[in-house]
Parts: structure tokens; C-alpha cells; sequence
């Protein structure tokens, strides 16, 4: 862990340097509905997003070409990649944010608490491209900490066909 292994004084290192980008770009197709407006204990799932993500960013950032987004109050930025899904989605957050780091979230994740996501702070190091999280042996992209030049690397995934 950074900082010798305490998170608070990790957090306080990055605090001013954080944006935190909320990914909302589907299409709710699947399910019939956007996901992000669906809702668990009275509030929509993106509003759990937002309050874990609050104390410990400056600044956030929705993804989402759907106009709904920008009535949170929170800056709506449209994906810059078109049908690129969620490399889109973070390359169009990291290119929007004007910190170094970002913490990127999806909407649709209600059990989401800033708890968690000052573990993942506490894992960053200068050396680090991003923090990702690992569950169930899978990587879960849309629960990481990226610094802003990973858009290089999601470009080029993007120009490459990926």
C-alpha cells in the first residue's frame, strides 16, 4: 500500500488530483431501462456512485450520450469514440478530466461505498498506469483508478480494433 499502508494520509495526498467519471453509456437494451435510474434502497443506482465518489474527489464527470445524465448537476461529457463501448467510455472520461488520476465507476453499481474505493487509492504507487480491481478472477475495468495517460493506451486499443 502507499503511504506507508495509511489510507487516510493517501487519500490526502491525491485528494486535489482525483476526478471521479461515472461511465453511463449503454444503450439499456438488455434490461429495458437505463440501469443507472434503476432503483435500490430509494435511490437510482448512479446516485450510490456519486455519493461513494464524493468525498474523495474534486470534480465529477458523467459519461453518456443520454441527455438524463446531465440533470444530476455534474458535467455530461459524450463518449468520443462511437460504438467503441466502454473504452469509449474511459477514453472519453480520462480525455475530459483535467486531474491526473481518475476513479471510474459504472453507473449501474449500487453496493458501492467510498470505503472500497479508498482501497484502491491506497494501492496506487507513481509507477502505477492504473489500480484495478480483481474479483472472481476477473478484471473489473469500470472499478479502477487510471492515470489520465491510459487515453493513449485506449486509443490505440481502439485504432487497433480492439
Amino acid at each position: 500500500m502507499c503511504c506507508f499502508g495509511k489510507i487516510d494520509s493517501c487519500i490526502l495526498k491525491y485528494k486535489n488530483n482525483i476526478t471521479g467519471i461515472i461511465l453511463a453509456g449503454e444503450k439499456g437494451t438488455r434490461m429495458g431501462t437505463d440501469k443507472g435510474f434503476m432503483l435500490w434502497n430509494e435511490k437510482p443506482f448512479v446516485q450510490h456512485s456519486i455519493d461513494a465518489l464524493k468525498p474523495l474527489v474534486d470534480d465529477i464527470l458523467m459519461i453518456s450520450d443520454h441527455a438524463s445524465y446531465a440533470t444530476l448537476g455534474y458535467s455530461r461529457i459524450p463518449d468520443s469514440l462511437s460504438e467503441a463501448g466502454l473504452l469509449s467510455g474511459i477514453y472519453s472520461g480520462l480525455i475530459a478530466s483535467a486531474t491526473k488520476l481518475s476513479l471510474i465507476l459504472s453507473c449501474d453499481v449500487p453496493l458501492i461505498n467510498s470505503i472500497i474505493l479508498e482501497k484502491i487509492i491506497a494501492h496506487y504507487n507513481e509507477n502505477a498506469a492504473a489500480v484495478v480491481c480483481l474479483a472472481d478472477n476477473k478484471i473489473m475495468p469500470l472499478l479502477a483508478l487510471y492515470h489520465k495517460n491510459c487515453y493513449y493506451l485506449c486509443k490505440s486499443l481502439f485504432d487497433s480494433g480492439e
